[in-house]
């Protein structure tokens, strides 16, 4: 029983930066947390979204291949991280081409 409730823990971790979104969103639109943006500070929401669904899928799967925390942790975010840096380099280059 012990291995399925270390599972849940790790899950729990994992999906913890999913879970902060609606906070980070609320902060940012009542104005707690100000960016200098303005109303455009809302817009980091959808980056901070789409990084932590794909660290949170990247970790269950870790998880459930039994990878240790540290090394799960730090593979899913490598992965995340690098499909954000990809997904910007696409954008920017797709604005040059006026594509987007």
């Amino acid at each position: 029983m012990k291995p399925v409730l270390n599972k849940i823990a790790q899950a729990t971790v994992a999906t913890l930066p999913l879970l902060m979104t609606p906070v980070l969103f609320y902060v940012l639109a009542e104005g707690i947390l100000n960016l200098g943006g303005g109303e455009k500070d809302i817009i980091l929401v959808f980056p901070w979204l789409l990084w932590s669904t794909i660290f949170a899928i990247c970790s269950y799967v870790f998880i459930l291949k039994n990878y240790a925390i540290f090394n799960w942790a730090c593979t899913s975010f490598a992965i995340s991280l690098s499909v954000m840096l990809v997904l910007f380099i696409l954008l920017y280059i797709t604005s040059f081409l006026g594509i987007a």
